[in-house]
């Protein structure tokens, strides 16, 4: 990375989804099976800032009385984003976090993991529309990253 680019500063990038949102989630039931059903539920997201400028997180309400909560730290060297998923349906800190970072309006994160016992390619992306209109998606790839199956959208509005 050149010094140019370090004199971004990127720690604030999730800075405008600090507060309380209302979510439309739409997720398929069965993940990378060539399926088209998809399950609906509204949530609420709670976002804070972490002490210190360390990073961002959030935790949001799912069904069946679920919890999740995503942490987000911030590399400055780096100006790299890693972001870390747990929730009470797997109470296990996610061992592969998406990492990644903005360009303008639109951040993409990535990661290798694995689904059902086969190697994965993961891709958060998050599309900021405005401060009170956000979107974030999550998409599965099982050949490297050639071929992308987005099974879960979140679209949020500021409560």
């Amino acid at each position: 990375m050149t010094s140019a680019a370090l004199a971004i500063d990127a720690s604030h990038d999730f800075d405008f989804f600090t507060g309380t949102w209302n979510v439309q989630n739409r997720k398929l039931k069965k993940r990378l099976a060539n399926n088209d059903e998809w399950e609906s539920f509204s949530s609420v997201s709670h976002a804070r800032l972490l002490a210190g400028g360390l990073g961002h997180m959030d935790e949001m309400d799912l069904p069946n009385g679920a919890h999740g909560m995503t942490i987000r730290l911030f590399d400055p060297t780096r100006q790299l984003w890693t972001l870390h998923w747990v929730s009470t349906l797997n109470p296990v800190m996610d061992p592969s976090p998406v990492a990644g970072r903005f360009n303008g309006s639109v951040g993409e994160f990535f990661c290798d993991d694995t689904f059902e016992g086969k190697k994965i390619r993961v891709r958060y992306t998050w599309t900021v529309h405005d401060r009170n209109n956000v979107q974030w998606a999550q998409a599965f790839s099982p050949d490297g990253g050639t071929n992308w199956e987005t099974n879960w959208i979140m679209v949020f509005a500021r409560a």
